[in-house]
């Protein structure tokens, strides 16, 4: 767990083990309403497509968090600097997954018994 988290647990006078579940609830709620957020605006039209890359889905979180929450979430560029997120919006030509090619095949006697 967090441990900012569990600081805020144990300066409200509980104990982390009394409210685990219940934080763990929240949290698995608070990912699926962020992942419905997005859904529903591509429902709704508010988006045209549903191609997006790692800075879309950050600037949707980024958003969630203010939205549902009243919080604010510093930039991706802030947060992984300027050359990552521009990784992350454009991608990393090398990392793409290389094609392979088929050039042939070998026949012959492999003997690898020593």
């Amino acid at each position: 767990m967090d441990q900012k988290l569990v600081e805020m647990v144990e300066n409200a006078g509980l104990e982390v083990s009394d409210v685990a579940h219940i934080i763990k609830a929240a949290q698995g709620m608070a990912v699926m309403t962020f992942v419905n957020n997005m859904v529903g605006a591509f429902e709704s039209g508010f988006i045209e497509d549903h191609e997006s890359n790692l800075a879309d889905v950050y600037q949707c979180a980024v958003n969630h968090v203010k939205d549902n929450y009243d919080r604010s979430v510093p930039s991706l560029k802030e947060t992984w600097g300027e050359d990552i997120a521009e990784l992350c919006r454009i991608g990393d030509e090398a990392a793409q997954p290389v094609k392979q090619v088929n050039i042939g095949t070998i026949k012959g006697d492999f003997n690898f018994n020593n």
